[in-house]
């Protein structure tokens, strides 16, 4: 298979959850990872399939701090794809503004305007 934009991805919310998980599949898959979060000190971990997660300080809510996470990995070997994960959780969301009785109208109401969870 050819990577005309480096085998290499940049997955955003990577420190924990979902996008940890992508970053150390893609990672045993002979990825460079770049794993973006908020909070976190650089590093690069080499993993057994040969690629390596490199940890990348970013806040995809900062256009400056996203727009430099995008330019360091595509001058670092380019870059050929752009994973999401990073995202706050929906029930502190739900609980901060509604309460436990308020958990199941923003769950049908998402369902009834084609939103998805």
């Amino acid at each position: 298979m050819r990577y005309p934009y480096g085998k290499a991805i940049l997955i955003t919310g990577a420190s924990s959850g979902i996008g940890r998980a992508a970053a150390e599949l893609f990672a045993d898959a002979g990825y460079t990872v770049w794993a973006g979060s908020r909070h976190c000190e650089e590093s690069v971990e080499k993993r057994q399939g040969g690629g390596e997660i490199r940890s990348l300080q970013m806040d995809v809510c900062n256009e400056d701090s996203t727009r430099r996470a995008v330019e360091r990995a595509v001058s670092e070997g380019g870059l050929g794809i752009v994973l999401n994960c990073a995202a706050r959780s929906l029930r502190s969301i739900i609980l901060a503004r509604c309460g436990l009785t308020g958990w199941c109208c923003p769950i049908s109401a998402r369902k009834e305007k084609g939103w998805c969870l």
